[in-house]
């Protein structure tokens, strides 16, 4: 999933930021945001969740969901974090 999410992120430009997070070197991060399994993808939007998806998922339905996310304000950069 890494290559079709570094390719969304790149078509989106200024739009979409990927974070990663090794989950095992940093395991307050997953209690915080309730992580459970690997991987999981999260998208905040002014610091709120706006979309969460676990493995298996596809990379489509990923890509679908952060298009409409980012159709809710194209001015705001939006975060995408990969944990």
């Amino acid at each position: 999933m890494r290559a079709p999410i570094d390719r969304l992120a790149s078509d989106q430009g200024q739009r979409l930021e990927v974070q990663r997070v090794n989950l095992r070197r940093e395991p307050a991060v997953a209690w915080e945001l309730g992580v459970t399994v690997c991987p999981s993808y999260i998208a905040f939007r002014d610091g709120q969740e706006v979309f969460r998806a676990a493995y298996p998922t596809s990379a489509e339905r990923i890509a679908a969901e952060l298009e409409e996310c980012l159709d809710m304000s194209p001015a705001d950069p939006q975060v995408f974090a990969e944990r």
